[in-house]
C-alpha cells in the first residue's frame, strides 16, 4: 500500500509516582508494571541502540532549540540520538513501564544528556505534556501498542505545535525480508508474545486527518534496509 498526500515554554516534568496499573498503552495484564520492562531484556541490544532508531531520528530531522516527544521511548534508543541535534532543546521521553524509565534515567546521567531528556510516565493516549509545545513527535515500534490509535492521534495533535512533524515507524516482522521474520513473524507468530500487529495504513490516514494532521506519507517501504510501515504527518 502506498499513500502520499500533499501540503505541508518547554515541556514540563511529570510526577512519576502512583499506580502504573492505570497506564494503558497496550500492555495488558502481566505486561504492566515493573516486571513488564524486564521481559524485553533479551532484546536489550535493539532497545539500547539500533539503526532503525537512528534512521527514524534522521527522518524527524531535529533542529537546534526544538522540543521533541519520544512516544514509547523505552530505553531511549531514539531519544539519545535526537538530543545530540537539538542544542538547548529537549526531548520528553514518554513510556508507561517503570523498568524502561528507570534504565533510561540511568542513561541520562551523562553530562551531555543531563536535564535535556525528561523521562515521564504516560501513554500515547495520555501524555503529561502541556498543549501545543512540541515541534516534533515520533514513535518507533510503538504504534502497535497504542490501545486507541484515534485517541492517541488526538493527543499527539494536542501536544504539538501547528506545523509540527510527526513520524511513526513500525518494523514489519511478518515480512519474510525482515531478518527477524522467523523469530517474531513466522508462521506461528500469532502465538508469539512479541508479535507485532498489522497496522492499517488506510485507517491511520483517516484517523490522522480527523485528528488535525496532513498526511505527508503513509506507505510500506524500507528504513535502514528493513521493511516497515512509515507514516509521516504534519500538524495543521
Amino acid at each position: 500500500m502506498n499513500r502520499r498526500h500533499g501540503g505541508h515554554s518547554s515541556i514540563g516534568e511529570a510526577d512519576d509516582h502512583g499506580d502504573d496499573e492505570a497506564d494503558g498503552h497496550g500492555h495488558h495484564g502481566p505486561e504492566r508494571g515493573w516486571l513488564a520492562g524486564f521481559r524485553y531484556f533479551k532484546l536489550v541490544r535493539k532497545f539500547w541502540r539500533s539503526e532503525v532508531n537512528n534512521a527514524v531520528i534522521a527522518i524527524v530531522d531535529p533542529r537546534p532549540g526544538e522540543q521533541l516527544i519520544d512516544i514509547g521511548a523505552g530505553m531511549g534508543a531514539g531519544a539519545i540520538v535526537a538530543v545530540k541535534d537539538i542544542g538547548r532543546g529537549s526531548v520528553t521521553a514518554v513510556d508507561p513501564l517503570p523498568g524502561m524509565r528507570l534504565l533510561l534515567r540511568a542513561r541520562c546521567l551523562l553530562p551531555t544528556r543531563w536535564g535535556r531528556i525528561k523521562v515521564v510516565r504516560g501513554t500515547a493516549e495520555s501524555m503529561p505534556v502541556p498543549s501545543g509545545v512540541a515541534d516534533a513527535a515520533y514513535a518507533t515500534n510503538a504504534l502497535h501498542h497504542f490501545d486507541d490509535k484515534a485517541a492517541a492521534l488526538v493527543e499527539v495533535a494536542r501536544v504539538t505545535k501547528p506545523g509540527a512533524r510527526v513520524v511513526f515507524v513500525e518494523e514489519q516482522f511478518t515480512d519474510p525480508r525482515h531478518p527477524s521474520y522467523e523469530r517474531f513473524g513466522g508462521d506461528d507468530h500469532e502465538s508469539h508474545d512479541h508479535r507485532f500487529h498489522s497496522i492499517d495504513l488506510g485507517a491511520m490516514d483517516e484517523m490522522a486527518t480527523t485528528a488535525g494532521f496532513n498526511v505527508d506519507q503513509a506507505e510500506d517501504t524500507l528504513v535502514a534496509g528493513l521493511p516497515v510501515k512509515l507514516i509521516r504527518l504534519r500538524r495543521n
